[in-house]
């Protein structure tokens, strides 16, 4: 059995691999043996941890976790009897979505120590503050030099698009460079600067000026990826907190009729819209034909839930909708129920005096991106946001206890004194 501190400590492992996962590459390509281990080592952490916590904490299921376990346990057994797992897809579907689930359900049963909790967000806060500074200046030499400086130096040769040994992804946005960053690929890239800039945010310890420097990097990388999404959400997000901080109830009033007047705009004007953004429209035209494709029988029973994993090669790889994804390979009932603990977990984070401005920028950016961004885009997306905040679900603020002695007990280190009899 895993003590405490040997999860957070496997869980550290997890995210520096993530983080710099390209740069893995780059160190393990020229042995085969360490580049294989890298590849399943991030997966092997989570169900080391997932069984170790569904051993301590199955027989506290509620109604509602246990639902979910079992609905999503059905439809891999379903799959596994009609489609099987030689499917790449299928795969790529437990790296991506099953594994960080069923771990993200269990682990936001166990309820951690506050001290050790702190102690992971300061460490995640160092790692996001290098993953930055690295990342920034990689991604605009990457975008200085080109593709093929970018390609030889993951690899040591040259190549465009994705590499089918390395898995690094060199691509580009109107002959523009979407720089692959620290991870390898411009989408996982950039959407872990978002996350390491949410984390740097929630440091009540860091002054406005580090966090307004660090908020620059992000964009920076943003940039260099040239990924949308993520710039539309950070600006979005930046704001919401603008909004928030303003104590004028008749200018958050009047701000709020603004922003719905100029949606209402780009709703009717959508001919516009488009033209400004054409890769929206293009997915408007792909969400059409998979759901026009797509069984209606899939959407109560998801009986080819395997097939819209990434790593396929025809429309499945590419949906770039989590919602859309999450009722192909969920069903309608597991579309409700993911949104429904994604809500349940951050409903408890955005209480957290220390915690919660992390997890509201997580649950906005996540609400936001899930239009344009599918859970097949790997680990960044999906694992990255829910296992954060299953982490803290069990985190609750609480006050010291004065016991009769005079000593001051913490509830944080779990310390408690049986009651006397009088007190009864």
């Amino acid at each position: 059995m895993l003590r405490e501190r040997s999860i957070l400590f496997l869980l550290k492992i997890y995210f520096v691999m993530l983080f710099f996962y390209g740069i893995l590459i780059k160190l393990t390509i020229w042995n085969p043996v360490l580049f294989d281990f890298k590849s399943f080592l991030p997966e092997i952490i989570l169900i080391v941890i997932g069984i170790d916590l569904f051993i301590k904490k199955w027989k506290f299921l509620s109604g509602f976790y246990l639902f979910g376990a079992l609905w999503f346990f059905c439809i891999i057994v379903i799959n596994i009897v009609t489609i099987g797992l030689s499917e790449q897809t299928a795969l790529y579907s437990f790296r991506d979505f099953y594994i960080p689930l069923f771990v993200a359900i269990f682990l936001s049963l166990y309820r951690f120590k506050k001290t050790n909790l702190d102690k992971f967000l300061k460490f995640l806060t160092i790692l996001s503050a290098v993953y930055l500074i690295g990342g920034a200046v990689l991604g605009v030499v990457e975008s200085l030099l080109g593709w093929e400086w970018a390609s030889r130096f993951y690899t040591g040769y040259v190549f465009y698009g994705v590499d089918a040994y390395s898995g690094v992804k060199i691509s580009s946005d109107d002959g523009i460079l979407r720089a692959p960053g620290l991870t390898g690929q411009s989408a996982t890239f950039s959407f872990y600067a978002l996350v390491a800039v949410f984390i740097i945010w929630s440091n009540r310890k860091t002054n406005i000026l580090t966090k307004s420097l660090y908020t620059v990097l992000s964009i920076i990388i943003h940039l260099t990826t040239l990924n949308k999404t993520a710039i539309i959400g950070l600006v979005l997000i930046l704001l919401f907190f603008l909004w928030k901080s303003v104590k004028s109830r008749n200018f958050k009033i009047i701000s709020l009729v603004i922003f719905l007047a100029l949606l209402m705009l780009c709703v009717l004007g959508i001919n516009v819209f488009l033209r400004i953004f054409p890769s929206f429209g293009e997915r408007l035209d792909l969400w059409s034909g998979v759901l026009a494709d797509a069984n209606p029988l899939e959407y109560l029973i998801p009986f080819r839930s395997f097939f819209y994993g990434a790593g396929g090669e025809s429309f499945t790889s590419v949906l770039d909708n989590t919602y859309l994804y999450l009722l192909l390979a969920g069903g309608g009932i597991g579309l409700v129920w993911v949104c429904l603990f994604a809500f349940k977990l951050v409903k408890n984070n955005v209480q957290s005096r220390s915690y919660g401005v992390l997890f509201e920028c997580l649950f906005l950016f996540l609400i936001l991106s899930a239009v344009t961004t599918n859970i097949t885009q790997g680990r960044a997306y999906f694992a990255i946001y829910f296992l954060l905040s299953a982490l803290f679900n069990q985190y609750k603020e609480t006050k010291s206890v004065v016991v009769t002695d005079r000593k001051t007990l913490s509830e944080d280190n779990r310390v408690y004194l049986p009651e006397k009899e009088g007190n009864r």
